[in-house]
């Protein structure tokens, strides 16, 4: 059985599963270029359908992350502020798949048919926030397993948990929107001069410089845990109100002015974003802790925006009580048609095949096509014996090194396939990233890539962790030793390889141990602030040319300047 999988909202996406299985998953920002794109997932279709070698007429069916039906229930969408709607995407959607078929047809689960000379096509809607649990849940491996998802919001809610096993998914609880922990972690990001849904990450890591006990009192009262989950005293927003800023009036008073974008950040800014975190992070362990006693479940998957809270999953990890967390690499809306795919399969009677979970979904680079376009370019480049040795050998020189290997990453951070690499011994490392490679602020910190039978050495209560969701503490002298990767607080977003998961990252790894002793280098994405990350040849050449990086590995090919 052929079933795609779409979303079409902020962080469009499209994902194939074939016999229970996902083969195929792209975000649609990395072909149009735009960051977050909300746009129909077109190019992000074709590549799932072309990788496939199938026609949009060879589909089964096509399973949506987004449930109109609930909304079709309120008669006025205006009158009812405190919801979104998505109701035109009974219309809109099998409109566009239409259009993808190249000739003219007429013609919690929401079903119709889109019917016509050619056959037809059926398109189902999945629950928002089941699809993001179906991804976690199926990815993970478990049997049997809690879930929890939480993001701005899906229909009507914001917050889903539950339990997953043999006979598939079961809710237990939820929280409605407008009480939303993503929305108010949004609204503090664009008060404090940010875009909203796009830097909370920028939030997390001034977070790691603040003192969360300056405004602690006062989002003990914002964000408060109640016996069913959680509460939001919304007088001090107005995220669920047709309004120009996420937070209120009353919000300012408390906080004092907002941020201008790019100007100097306060004490204030940095014990608010603590602040915030820490209020975030009780909501979290709270409704962990509600969750295993409910379920009875010993694991956790978790997914929806969220879950890319690094900081809040390796507090779950280390704090929750459970014995094993997984979080879906893909937890942001991109990554929910897999979900819905699989849940689509599993009403058909598919059995889910997706463990052990590679991320590795998005289009590859052929070492033919690759030199074909650099020949075509004009460029010099060479074809080291070992090109991860190369690589590893301009890193111990001190260089930035560009690295595209294999099939691109489907989740928003890079694994090893768009990636850029440096050294992380070199404390001047993090300034030279953010300044003359990413175009950054220069209070991000970076992520290292560690073997991982040697992270135990570096780092406190680290657990194999191939997808860079969860942070840790660095362990005794590793700030001195590994200071480019090290946060202000002492933590450090850690990603493990091993020769299994990715032999060429980790033999590039390997040859860098050899001579500087650190079995780690920096990994961050592919990409300069305000891009996605690179998908194609071009993409990375464009990036290369027009940042301070020194060489590019393409495959089995080598560039330098």
């Amino acid at each position: 059985m052929n079933v795609l999988g779409i979303n079409f909202s902020l962080d469009s996406g499209a994902a194939l599963a074939r016999e229970g299985r996902i083969v195929a998953a792209a975000a649609q920002e990395r072909f149009d270029r735009v960051k977050h794109s909300a746009a129909f997932p077109v190019d992000a279709i074709a590549y799932c359908l072309r990788h496939a070698g199938l026609r949009v007429d060879d589909l089964d069916a096509v399973a949506v992350s987004w449930n109109a039906g609930p909304h079709l229930a309120r008669p006025n969408r205006l009158r009812d502020a405190a919801y979104r709607d998505h109701r035109e995407y009974m219309d809109i959607i099998p409109a566009r798949l239409l259009q993808l078929k190249n000739d003219f047809l007429p013609g919690p689960r929401t079903r119709i048919f889109v019917s016509g000379r050619n056959g037809g096509l059926d398109v189902r809607y999945y629950d928002h926030h089941l699809s993001h649990a179906a991804s976690a849940f199926y990815a993970s491996g478990f049997h049997d397993a809690a879930f929890l998802t939480a993001d701005g919001y899906g229909e009507t809610v914001s917050t889903l948990w539950g339990e997953g096993g043999a006979s598939g998914l079961q809710s237990r609880g939820d929280v409605a929107f407008p009480h939303s922990l993503g929305s108010v972690y949004a609204a503090v990001t664009q008060y404090l001069g940010f875009r909203a849904n796009n830097g909370e990450g920028k939030v997390m890591a001034l977070a790691g410089m603040g003192d969360p006990e300056r405004f602690r009192d006062a989002f003990a009262n914002i964000l408060r845990e109640t016996e069913d989950g959680f509460e939001v005293d919304l007088s001090y927003f107005a995220y669920y109100h047709a309004s120009k800023t996420r937070y209120a009036e009353r919000f300012v008073r408390a906080f004092g002015p907002p941020r201008e974008p790019d100007t100097e950040l306060l004490p204030r800014h940095l014990n608010l974003a603590a602040s915030l975190q820490e209020a975030v992070e009780r909501i979290l362990l709270h409704l962990a802790s509600k969750i295993r006693v409910e379920t009875g479940q010993r694991r956790l998957c978790l997914a929806g925006g969220v879950a890319l809270n690094a900081v809040a999953m390796g507090v779950l990890e280390r704090e929750a009580g459970f014995e094993e967390i997984f979080v879906f690499p893909a937890a942001h809306d991109a990554g929910a048609p897999a979900g819905a795919a699989l849940l689509l399969g599993v009403d058909e009677g598919a059995r889910p095949r997706t463990a052990p979970w590679d991320d590795r979904l998005g289009p590859g680079a052929e070492a033919g096509a690759t030199s074909a376009a650099l020949k075509n370019y004009g460029l010099r480049f060479e074809e080291p014996a070992d090109a991860a040795e190369a690589a590893a050998s301009r890193i111990l020189a001190g260089k930035v090194v560009g690295w595209m290997n294999g099939r691109m990453e489907f989740g928003p951070r890079a694994l090893g396939a768009r990636s850029i690499l440096a050294d992380p011994r070199r404390a001047d490392m993090k300034d030279i990233l953010n300044a003359k490679v990413k175009y950054r602020e220069s209070f991000r910190p970076f992520a290292p890539v560690v073997l991982d039978y040697r992270a135990s050495e570096f780092f406190e209560d680290v657990r194999p962790t191939p997808f860079m969701n969860k942070v840790v503490m660095a362990r005794g002298d590793a700030k001195e030793r590994i200071p480019a990767v090290v946060h202000d607080d002492g933590s450090v977003r850690v990603q493990t390889v091993t020769v299994q998961s990715d032999p060429d990252l980790a033999r590039l790894i390997g040859h860098f141990e050899a001579a500087a002793g650190v079995p780690m280098v920096i990994n961050t994405s592919l990409n300069k602030r305000g891009q996605p990350i690179c998908c194609t040849v071009e993409d990375a050449l464009g990036t290369f040319f027009t940042s301070g990086m020194d060489a590019l590995v393409l495959g089995p090919f080598l560039i330098e300047k």
